[in-house]
C-alpha cells in the first residue's frame, strides 16, 4: 500500500578495462565504468534503454540519472544489479 510500484528496471554497472593492467602490477588508472539501464520485457528478456560510460562510478551514476530513466527514491548500488 505504501511501497513503490515497480518500474521493471535493471541498472548494471562493470568495469570497462581499457588497457591490460598488470604491467608492472599496477593499474595506471586506465580502467573506467559503464552503466546499462534495462527494461525487463513480459518473457524476462532484457532491452537496453541506455548505455553510458564515465571513469568513476559516481561519474557514470550521474550520467545515469541525467537520462531521467531512474527515479531519484532508487539507490544504486556499486557492486550488483539494481532492480526497480
Amino acid at each position: 500500500m505504501y511501497g513503490r510500484e515497480p518500474l521493471g528496471r535493471v541498472i548494471v554497472i562493470k568495469t570497462a578495462r581499457k588497457s591490460n593492467g598488470a604491467v608492472g602490477s599496477r593499474r595506471k588508472g586506465n580502467s573506467g565504468k559503464t552503466g546499462w539501464i534495462y527494461a525487463i520485457e513480459p518473457n524476462g528478456k532484457r532491452k537496453e534503454l541506455a548505455c553510458v560510460d564515465g571513469s568513476t562510478f559516481s561519474d557514470v551514476s550521474k550520467k545515469l540519472r541525467e537520462t531521467s530513466l531512474v527515479p531519484t527514491w532508487v539507490a544504486i548500488k556499486s557492486h550488483e544489479d539494481t532492480h526497480y
